[in-house]
């Protein structure tokens, strides 16, 4: 799922439209591979440190480029001592 998000991002550099881009892809990709999906979730309950990886991967990524783009003045800036990691 994270490779087909950053495929489909791929080429689109503002994070707006990367952000409009990423929803659109995320929900493609789960209509396509929903048995991979429900894979996904039963690991909350069968493998909690594999579901914990796989979403702190995806926070970590995902915050990182956030920040990138306050940086650039793509988006708007928030105090992120509001929102600590985990």
């Amino acid at each position: 799922m994270r490779h087909y998000l950053t495929l489909s991002t791929s080429g689109l550099s503002n994070r707006v439209s990367i952000e409009k881009r990423g929803f659109e892809a995320f929900f493609d990709w789960m209509y396509h591979n929903q048995y991979l999906y429900k894979i996904l979730i039963e690991a909350e309950s069968n493998n909690i440190e594999i579901y914990k990886w796989h979403y702190m991967k995806l926070s970590e990524r995902y915050s990182m480029r956030l920040v990138e783009a306050m940086n650039r003045n793509e988006i708007a800036r928030y105090d992120q001592r509001c929102f600590p990691s985990p």
